[in-house]
C-alpha cells in the first residue's frame, strides 16, 4: 500500500522532513571527511618525521643495530598513551595566578600529602605547601627504556611515580635490584644532602612522574617557620641512611620509617626560635652528635637547610 501526502499540510511536512534529513546527512558526511583529513595530515607529518630520521641515519652511516634501536624506541613511544601536562596547555598562561595556583594544588597536593613529612608540613604551614605545589613541582613523562638517572649523576630532585613501572640497577650491575612501581617516592635523599646517584633507573614502560626540585624547595624551606623541624627530619633521615650502609639506595622505600622520623622531628625537637640554637634536652644533644658523625662520614648537607 503506497502512502502519499494528500493535502498541502502533509506535503509541507514531507518536504520539511526530507530537507532536514538531507542537512543532517550532509553534516554527518562533512564531519567524517574533516576527521579523515586531519588524520591523514597527522599521519603524513609523522611519516615525514620518520623519513627525515631515516635519511639522517643513512647519510651518516649509523650502525644497523643503533638504527633499529632508535626506530623501535620511536614506534613504542608514539604508541604509548601519555598525560597532557600543564605546561602544554596554551590557555594555561592566560589564567590568573590564583587559578593557576588552584590548578597546581589539585594536581600536586594529593601526592605531596601522601608523604608523612609533607603531610605534617601542609597542616602546619599552608603557604609552604602552596608554594611548593606552585613553584617546586613539575610534571614529567618517561618513555619505555628511557634512563631517568645514571650512576654518579648529581641528584637535583626527588621524584614520584604517578603511574608506570621502572627498574633500578645498583652500580654497574646489569641485573635489576629493585622494581619501582606507582606511588613511590624516588631519591628523597636529594632534598637533604648533596648526593650522587648510586645506581641507574630505567623505565620498564611509559611513566608519568612528578619532580620535586631540591633547590626551589630549599629556598622555600629556608623562610618557613618549620625550618628547625625540617632540619631535624633531615638529620634523622641521613642517620637512617648511614645506618643502612650498603643497603641504602636511591629508591629505598620505607613509608613506616618515614612516618616514625616525622613523628620524632615534630614531637621531640625543642628549639629556641629566637636564637635558632638547639636545646640541651637529651634528644637535642644526641641529634647534634649524630650530625657530627654524619659529617665525618662525608655526608654534605644541602646549603638550603642551614640557618643563617
Amino acid at each position: 500500500m503506497e502512502v502519499v501526502p494528500c493535502n498541502w499540510a502533509e506535503r509541507y511536512y514531507t518536504l520539511a522532513v526530507v530537507l532536514l534529513g538531507l542537512l543532517i546527512f550532509s553534516s554527518f558526511v562533512s564531519s567524517i571527511t574533516t576527521s579523515m583529513t586531519h588524520l591523514r595530515a597527522f599521519s603524513a607529518e609523522e611519516t615525514r618525521k620518520m623519513d627525515r630520521m631515516k635519511k639522517y641515519i643513512v647519510d651518516n652511516r649509523i650502525s644497523l643495530q643503533l638504527g633499529s634501536c632508535i626506530f623501535s624506541y620511536l614506534r613504542k613511544g608514539q604508541a604509548d598513551y601519555r598525560f597532557l601536562h600543564i605546561q602544554e596547555l596554551e590557555l594555561y598562561k592566560v589564567l590568573p595566578e590564583s587559578l593557576q595556583t588552584d590548578l597546581w594544588l589539585e594536581v600536586a597536593a594529593p601526592v605531596l600529602t601522601s608523604h608523612p613529612l609533607f603531610h605534617r608540613l601542609t597542616s602546619l604551614d599552608e603557604q609552604l605547601a602552596i608554594q611548593t605545589c606552585r613553584a617546586g613541582i613539575s610534571e614529567k613523562y618517561v618513555t619505555p627504556d628511557e634512563t631517568v638517572f645514571s650512576v654518579g649523576e648529581m641528584a637535583t630532585c626527588m621524584q614520584y611515580t604517578l603511574i608506570g613501572k621502572l627498574r633500578y640497577y645498583m652500580g654497574s650491575s646489569r641485573r635489576p635490584r629493585e622494581t619501582v612501581r606507582s606511588h613511590w617516592f624516588i631519591a628523597e635523599v636529594a632534598l637533604w644532602a648533596i648526593w650522587s646517584h648510586l645506581g641507574r633507573l630505567v623505565a620498564s614502560r611509559s611513566c608519568e612522574m612528578l619532580v620535586f626540585d631540591a633547590t626551589r624547595f630549599h629556598h622555600l624551606a629556608s623562610v618557613s617557620k618549620l625550618l628547625p623541624e625540617m632540619q631535624a627530619y633531615a638529620l634523622l633521615f641521613l642517620a637512617e641512611a648511614q645506618g643502612q650502609g650498603p643497603y641504602f639506595t636511591d629508591v629505598t622505600h620505607e613509608p613506616e620509617k618515614l612516618e616514625d622520623m616525622t613523628q620524632q622531628a615534630f614531637s621531640h625537637l625543642d628549639v629556641d626560635r629566637m636564637t635558632g640554637k638547639p636545646s640541651t634536652t637529651m634528644f637535642g644533644t644526641s641529634l647534634w652528635k649524630s650530625r657530627s658523625l654524619l659529617q665525618a662520614r662525608n655526608y654534605q648537607y644541602r646549603p638550603g637547610l642551614r640557618r643563617t
